[in-house]
């Protein structure tokens, strides 16, 4: 792994491995240029009460990933859903899970 620097680039690591006996450069993009509270903003989330989630929108949202083909990354989410809605029952944010089952 090593960092790319200079007038003409933008710093940005990169991975160098090796693939089926071939060497493959491995460079992530760098920083968006978007920040993230501006990017939560105009997506329309952020910081809003978990008691205002409800069962139908968390459902839409699993199955727009599911749809991409992604299944176990829904399954993960729906898991998380979980995890926060417990946490939000517990400390009194939520009155229910729309995750739950």
């Amino acid at each position: 792994m090593y960092l790319l620097s200079g007038p003409q680039v933008e710093n940005s690591g990169s991975l160098d491995c090796r693939y089926d006996g071939k060497r493959k450069t491995l460079a992530p993009e760098g920083y968006p240029d978007v920040a993230l509270a501006d990017a939560r903003e105009a997506r329309g989330s952020g910081a809003r009460p978990i008691a205002e989630i409800m069962a139908p929108e968390l459902l839409s949202t699993l199955r727009r990933i599911k749809v991409r083909g992604a299944i176990d990354s829904a399954h993960r989410a729906k898991q998380i859903a979980g995890q926060v809605f417990r946490y939000g029952i517990v400390t009194g944010r939520a009155d229910r899970s729309s995750a739950a089952p």
